[in-house]
C-alpha cells in the first residue's frame, strides 16, 4: 500500500529561526532529501556550465612574427661583403679548398724518433746528411763482448727501419750476436705517371660535321618537331571529342610527314608503354670524336714530357738512394766497423747489389776483397732499377745468401731461375735457403736468426785487429 507523503506547515521553520521537529502524525519529511538533491543538482549544471565557458574562451595560440633584429654596427669591424655578393649573384664561382695530398712516407718515418723517445732510447737515433738531404739512422752498438762487424739493414718499400720482420727483429737480436746494426730510412720510388686524359670536342662542331655530311636530322631539330607534335596533341586534348575524331586523321598525317622519328602521343584513355611524352633521342651511329683522336700529335707531346719528367724522378731517386747507403757505410767504418754486411729485405735489394757492384774489388786470385757480404731475405726487383735482379747478383764476387720465407712475393718458378742461373755460371758464394713455418719475433733463437748467425760465422766472420 502505497503511503502519501504530505508536507506540513510547521515543516518549514523560518528564516533564521531552528526547525521544530514534524509534528505531523503518520507522515514522512520529505524536505531534507529535495534540498540536497536540488543542491546537488544546482552544482552539477554550475561546473558543466563552467568547463564549457573555458573550453570556448580557450584562446587559439598562432605563431607570432619574429621580430627583426636591428643591425648592429661596429666601427672597428669593417664589413664583410663577401657573404652578401655570393648571395646576390648565385652564379659566381666559389674558390675550392686548396687539396693536400699527405705524404705517407715522411709521417712513417718521422713516426719512429718519436716512438723511441716514448722508450727513453732517443740515443739510438743517429742523425744524418746524404745530397745536402737530412734523414736518419737507427744505430745500435754490439753487447756481446766479442765483436765481429756491422751491418747495414735496408727495409723495404713501404716500411721503415723499426719493422717488426725482419728489419726491427734482426736489428734487435744481432747485436747480442756480435754485430753492431745500423737501419736507415730509404725514401720511395715516384709513382708512375697517369695516361693523358681523354678530352670530347664540343657539341657545336659535332653538329656543324653531321650538318655537313648530312648524316641525318640533328637532335635539336628532332625535339623541336616533337614539340610542335606534342602541342598540338594537346590542343586536340582540349576541344569538342566529335571535332577530335574528325581531325585524328588529318593529325596522324601531318605528324608522319612532318618527322617520321617522331611518336605519336597516345589516346587519352589508353597506356602503351612503348610510347612516351618524351622526345625520342637521335639514333647513335658512332662514338663522339675525342680530341686526343683529332690531334694525334698533341697527345705524343704530353706522354713524351710525362716520360721524361718520370725518368728524371727516378734518375734523383736513385741517387738519392745510393748516396744514403754510402752515407750509412761510411758512419759503420767511423765506428770501427771495417767488416760489413748488407743486409737487403724485399725491393731493396736491388739497391745492396747494385751498390756492391760499385764497390767490391777483386784480388789477384780472381776472388773479391774480405770484408763484404751480402743477405736476401726475400728479396724482389725494384721499380726504379733498370738491371734485372739476376743479372746483377750474376756480377758480384762477394758471399751471397738468398734467404726464401714464407712472406715471399715471386713464384716458385721465379726463385728456380735466379739460383739455376748462378750455378749455371759457377757462382760458389751464391747460396739459396728456403725457410719455412712463421718466424717468433719474441724468440731470441727464431729460425731466421739462427740460420742467419750460422751463415756469417762461416762466411762473414770478423777478426779483431791489434791496436797500434
Amino acid at each position: 500500500m502505497m503511503r502519501l507523503l504530505s508536507v506540513c506547515s510547521a515543516c518549514v521553520p523560518p528564516r533564521r529561526q531552528p526547525r521544530p521537529p514534524c509534528s505531523a502524525p503518520g507522515s514522512h519529511c520529505i524536505h531534507s532529501r529535495l534540498m540536497g538533491l536540488a543542491i546537488a543538482m544546482t552544482m552539477r549544471v554550475a561546473i558543466k556550465l563552467t568547463a564549457l565557458a573555458l573550453l570556448s574562451a580557450t584562446p587559439a595560440f598562432a605563431a607570432d612574427e619574429p621580430a627583426t633584429p636591428e643591425p648592429v654596427t661596429t666601427a672597428s669591424q669593417p664589413e664583410d661583403t663577401s657573404v652578401t655578393e655570393a648571395l646576390a649573384d648565385p652564379v659566381a664561382v666559389v674558390k675550392a679548398p686548396e687539396r693536400i695530398t699527405p705524404d705517407e712516407s715522411l709521417q712513417r718515418h718521422q713516426a719512429i724518433p718519436a716512438q723511441l723517445a716514448l722508450f727513453q732510447r732517443s740515443s739510438e737515433v743517429v742523425p744524418l746528411l746524404a745530397n745536402e738531404t737530412a734523414f736518419y739512422g737507427l744505430f745500435i752498438q754490439e753487447r756481446s763482448g766479442f765483436p765481429q762487424g756491422g751491418t747495414l739493414l735496408l727495409h723495404d718499400q713501404g716500411q721503415h727501419g723499426q719493422w717488426p720482420v725482419p728489419t726491427g727483429m734482426l736489428r734487435e737480436q744481432l747485436p747480442d750476436l756480435g754485430w753492431a746494426t745500423l737501419a736507415i730510412e730509404l725514401p720511395d720510388p715516384p709513382p708512375a705517371p697517369l695516361p693523358p686524359t681523354s678530352l670530347y670536342l664540343d657539341a657545336s662542331s659535332t653538329n656543324k660535321d653531321s650538318a655537313a655530311s648530312g648524316a641525318g636530322d640533328t637532335p635539336a631539330a628532332t625535339a623541336e618537331a616533337a614539340d610542335n607534335a606534342y602541342s598540338a596533341h594537346d590542343n586536340n586534348q582540349n576541344t569538342n571529342p566529335n571535332d577530335q575524331k574528325k581531325d585524328d586523321s588529318t593529325t596522324t598525317t601531318t605528324l608522319a610527314t612532318t618527322d617520321a622519328k617522331v611518336a605519336i602521343p597516345p589516346e587519352p584513355n589508353t597506356f602503351d608503354p612503348t610510347l612516351a611524352r618524351e622526345p625520342p633521342l637521335p639514333q647513335l651511329t658512332q662514338l663522339p670524336a675525342l680530341k686526343t683522336d683529332a690531334n694525334p700529335s698533341a697527345v705524343t707531346a704530353i706522354e713524351g714530357q710525362q716520360a721524361s719528367a718520370y725518368e728524371q724522378a727516378q734518375q734523383q731517386h736513385r741517387q738519392q738512394v745510393m748516396e744514403r747507403i754510402r752515407q750509412g757505410i761510411q758512419y759503420l767504418k767511423s765506428r770501427g766497423q771495417l767488416n760489413l754486411v748488407v743486409i737487403a729485405s724485399g725491393s731493396s735489394a736491388s739497391w745492396a747489389s747494385q751498390w756492391l757492384n760499385e764497390v767490391s774489388r777483386i784480388n789477384a786470385d780472381g776472388k773479391a776483397e774480405r770484408g763484404l757480404a751480402l743477405i736476401l731475405i726475400d728479396a724482389r726487383e725494384s721499380s726504379a732499377t733498370k738491371i734485372p735482379l739476376p743479372q746483377q747478383l750474376l756480377q758480384l764476387a762477394v758471399p751471397v745468401f738468398d734467404v726464401i720465407t714464407d712472406a715471399n712475393q715471386l713464384s716458385a718458378t721465379q726463385l728456380r731461375q735466379r739460383a739455376g742461373l748462378m750455378r749455371h755460371n759457377k757462382r760458389a758464394h751464391y747460396q739459396q735457403f728456403f725457410l719455412s713455418g712463421p718466424i717468433a719475433l719474441a724468440d731470441e733463437h727464431n729460425a731466421l736468426t739462427r740460420r742467419i748467425r750460422g751463415w756469417l760465422k762461416s762466411n762473414a766472420a770478423g777478426t779483431r785487429l791489434s791496436q797500434r
